[in-house]
């Protein structure tokens, strides 16, 4: 259902219209933590598509006792299967479409299951756990292919394998990143030192050059695989923890979601902000990922809510070199967001680019706004978009007096 109103509680032509999803299933109600690794758009697994059956959502609220602490998700290469890891030390794999149990509960470590991801072909598993170790075994039967990747000091947050599966990046609260060797479980080169709080997000770039990483305290680092040096200077502007980064598919830019509920997007080798802060989330954001067509990002957050941004208009966005484009004009300002742009401060207030107030809107109202460059909003709450082309806000108050009425 789509209603279309004006509202007569602002000095200006506010156009507002809402619209209301059908009902739907997924994941959800867990009432517990649900930590997931950067998620891949495809083909056969869209963001209108990849809910999971309600059987399979029954299965893992099973499976998680509705009470564990630590939970990680990822969906196989192909869409078809996700696995899941537990705060029970238990690792399963299910079918998407039947919810039902393809393989596990595999038992390998000795603490929680805090990250899983599947290899590019979909034949293993890494698993980064509470008890500092990064395991990989077979994803059909849970044999471990190496022994436990051991040198990790505390907990590991974030585990992601190289495109060509070959190598496994992995961070941890011990502030370190590291990458392994798959074959022997050896540490490919030192380890990446920098960090000055937990670090709670890695992954490799498509051109298998770089791994980016993103910490707690609130920087986002991009490495050199084969020596671990820094490419450029730490990325600064996030004002909270960076829970998720992801590489575009031709490794030029780096999307990250923060818990101070932005969205942001960084040039690679230079680490100018290019595209944003996006503003719309009003709960901490766990994950961000590129669409395969990289003109798009999707996050999720906490407050139940998946946004799609656009960036359609970012130069070189679409470019399907491996190899990031020149850099960025000196001239670029450290926000990205275009003067036509409004946003919105975390008390509720909407701002124009000049930084002067709109009007305010409930917390209800936001999760459901369409925000600058969010094209879609999917939830159970519906969407609510806002044309302000003719709203007569700041020094225009005056054109909505009409002469001789």
């Amino acid at each position: 259902m789509v209603i279309l109103t004006s509202s007569g509680l602002l000095p200006s032509h506010l156009a507002a219209r809402e619209s209301y999803p059908a009902p739907a299933t997924g994941l959800s109600g867990f009432g517990t933590q649900v930590s997931t690794n950067p998620f891949s758009i495809n083909q056969k697994v869209t963001p209108t598509e990849s809910h999971p059956s309600r059987s399979l959502e029954m299965a893992l609220v099973s499976h998680l006792h509705l009470s564990l602490p630590y939970i990680s998700i990822a969906l196989s290469p192909d869409g078809t299967q996700l696995v899941s890891g537990s705060a029970d030390c238990t690792i399963c794999v299910w079918d998407v479409k039947k919810g039902t149990l393809l393989a596990g509960p595999f038992k390998n470590h000795s603490d929680a299951v805090v990250s899983v991801a599947f290899s590019p072909d979909g034949a293993y598993i890494a698993s980064g756990s509470a008890d500092h170790t990064v395991h990989v075994q077979k994803s059909f039967d849970g044999t471990l292919i190496t022994p436990p990747f051991e040198g990790h000091t505390n907990v590991i947050r974030s585990i992601a394998f190289s495109p060509h599966g070959t190598q496994i990046v992995s961070g941890s609260d011990d502030r370190t990143v590291r990458v392994w060797d798959i074959h022997n479980g050896e540490v490919a080169t030192r380890s990446f030192l920098g960090h000055t709080d937990w670090v709670m997000s890695v992954a490799f770039s498509p051109c298998d050059q770089y791994v980016v990483s993103g910490s707690k305290d609130s920087t986002i680092r991009v490495w050199n695989v084969t020596n671990g040096t820094l490419l450029t200077d730490p990325f600064t502007g996030h004002t909270d923890m960076v829970r998720s980064v992801m590489f575009s598919p031709n490794s030029a830019y780096i999307v990250s979601g923060s818990y101070d509920r932005t969205v942001r997007v960084w040039h690679t080798h230079s680490g100018v902000l290019m595209a944003g802060p996006f503003f719309g989330h009003i709960g901490l954001i766990m994950s961000v990922a590129f669409f395969s067509d990289g003109a798009r990002i999707v996050s999720g957050s906490w407050d139940r809510t998946i946004r799609v941004w656009d960036l359609s208009d970012i130069p070189g966005i679409l470019s399907t070199s491996e190899h990031p484009p020149a850099l960025p004009s000196p001239n670029l300002t450290h926000s990205a967001t275009p003067p036509t742009d409004w946003t919105i401060k975390n008390d509720g207030w909407v701002m124009n680019h000049d930084g002067n107030p709109l009007f305010w809107a409930s917390p209800e109202v936001i999760q459901r706004l369409l925000t600058p460059h969010c094209s879609s909003i999917i939830s159970r709450f519906g969407t609510i978009e806002v044309d302000m082309s003719a709203a007569l806000f700041g020094e225009h108050w005056k054109e909505c007096y009409i002469s001789g009425l």
